[in-house]
């Protein structure tokens, strides 16, 4: 259970990031234009 729990934790953790990386340039590029 633990390692199944730790497991999406860092699965969550890393579509966040992937997410912040994409997003915002996507977002910002919008924005300018």
């Amino acid at each position: 259970m633990e390692m199944l729990a730790v497991f999406l934790l860092l699965s969550a953790i890393f579509e966040i990031i992937l997410i912040h990386i994409t997003f915002p340039t996507q977002s910002l590029y919008r924005w300018k234009c």
